[in-house]
């Protein structure tokens, strides 16, 4: 479904407000930094203004206010501990080779926001840890998400084991409680125990697609499901009930790399509306982040589609899901749905940024746009940006004193004559605000977790829900 702007009746068409003083601008990203000091917490508005009241830099943090909710860093009301940010190393160092986790690291931010926590549009913050998987929760969740241009911007869909779930974007990991009123609900004959969202859904043509098997060397059976839609049944298990599989048949991707978890239980998928479809397919060990594409068949093709190889990034010795459930693929979708960023590691776990972007409109054989960072110290970070596109943040060593050591650049976006994604590299920007610890820093960026619920304002940081189908909850 296309954009629907709020009414002004009907009971929701402005969400609760921010935080931000008179202005009561809502967040839409924020910095996040670990030091000896504390964890810091800077919040930006839509076009990366500092939200007021501004933050002051200090040396040390220990009793300033953070957000309009607690202090942090006094030890009275919450710890480091409290957080469960003990399994992230501290920012003034990058995760370069090894596989602990920091601010700097490509995987910073995805589908569902910062890897760190949860963090929201009125400046609160809240920890995503959890037993089994302490710090790592939503950096683990980030590989199950799929692409999805449902009209409800306050689900996120995802799909792991077979199993299809909807969350509330604010709480968005698997081990939370299902989206109000939905259910999950296992895909029949899906067999793969250890797959992480390798499925995607398509509003115009309202068809649903996963993997169904993987046959190994590249090949795999593909379930097509039409009459599929989460407009009317936003529960996956009512969605699937009131669709029908019409058929499943086998792909086979050429020059195949690399065969292990990462390449054959982790690749991503899109449908686009004229019904090509990609799979991302990140191959380890230089072996190359892949673009291979093929046309939904409209009928049962009855023999194997041989699928084409579009393009490939360039990778070093990397790492993905073969290494655990944090390391790996994962997308960054624009705020409407439309357009997706499938990102990878050029080096070990974390460094670097091999990045492909399309989009359920695009036209373009293969990705509209390939992006490479070959850094091997840290990893660039992806972010929405506006309601249809992307922009990037360059995670170098940045702080009050030496404000352009890091910054924002390269936005991704929807322009030129055919209006399609395309990239703008000559594009910089600077942060008016930075985290408290003034030395050297790698801080990481990215978008609170209800991003996807406001539409862009036009540089008036609207309050207005997405579309009449959000609620905040």
């Amino acid at each position: 479904m296309a954009f629907i702007p709020s009414s002004a009746s009907g009971g929701g068409s402005k969400l609760r407000k921010g935080f931000a003083g008179r202005a009561q601008r809502r967040a839409c990203y924020v910095m996040w930094s670990k030091t000896s000091s504390g964890d810091h917490y800077v919040f930006y508005d839509e076009n990366f203004n500092q939200i007021i009241p501004a933050y002051n830099n200090y040396t040390t943090r220990n009793y300033v206010t953070a957000t309009n909710v607690v202090q942090y860093h006094s030890g009275t009301f919450t710890t480091e501990n409290t957080m469960g940010y003990s399994g992230w190393g501290s920012s003034n160092s990058t995760t370069s080779s090894g596989s602990t986790l920091y601010a700097s690291m490509f995987a910073f931010n995805a589908m569902n926001g910062s890897a760190a926590g949860y963090f929201y549009s009125d400046g609160s913050a809240t920890t995503s840890r959890h037993p089994s998987y302490a710090s790592d929760n939503k950096l683990r969740n980030a590989r199950m998400f799929f692409p999805s241009d449902h009209a409800n911007r306050a689900i996120i869909y995802g799909i792991e084991d077979g199993y299809v779930f909807a969350r509330h974007v604010n709480k968005s990991s698997r081990e939370e409680l299902p989206f109000e009123g939905t259910k999950d609900v296992g895909i029949s004959g899906v067999s793969m125990s250890q797959g992480s969202g390798m499925a995607a859904y398509n509003n115009t043509r309202k068809e649903f697609i996963c993997v169904k098997l993987n046959n190994g060397s590249g090949s795999f059976d593909i379930n097509k499901f039409i009459n599929w839609d989460f407009d009317a049944y936003p529960s996956p298990a009512a969605a699937l009930a009131n669709a029908t599989l019409d058929f499943t048949y086998t792909v086979q991707h050429p020059s195949w790399g690399t065969t292990d978890l990462e390449s054959e239980q982790n690749h991503k998928l899109i449908l686009r509306d004229d019904g090509q479809i990609h799979a991302y397919v990140q191959h380890n060990h230089s072996s190359g982040f892949r673009c291979y594409y093929w046309d939904q068949p409209a009928t049962d093709p009855g023999a194997t589609i041989n699928t084409t190889h579009a393009a490939t990034l360039t990778n070093t010795t990397s790492y993905g899901r073969d290494q655990s459930q944090m390391t790996g693929q994962r997308i960054v979708s624009s705020r409407d749905g439309r357009n997706y960023c499938f990102m990878a590691p050029y080096y070990y776990y974390y460094s670097g940024s091999l990045r492909h972007f399309t989009g359920m409109g695009e036209t373009a054989v293969g990705p509209s746009v390939s992006l490479s960072d070959t850094n091997s110290s840290f990893g660039l970070q992806v972010l929405p940006f506006r309601d249809d596109g992307f922009i990037h943040w360059y995670p170098g060593n940045g702080y009050a004193s030496n404000p352009t050591g890091a910054y924002l650049y390269n936005g991704v976006r929807v322009g030129g004559i055919n209006q399609v994604l395309e990239s703008n590299g000559n594009e910089y920007r600077y942060l008016p605000m930075w985290h408290g610890s003034n030395t050297t820093n790698y801080p990481g960026m990215a978008a609170v977790d209800d991003y996807r619920l406001f539409k862009y304002g036009s540089g008036s940081s609207d309050n207005s829900a997405y579309n009449e189908h959000i609620r905040q909850g």
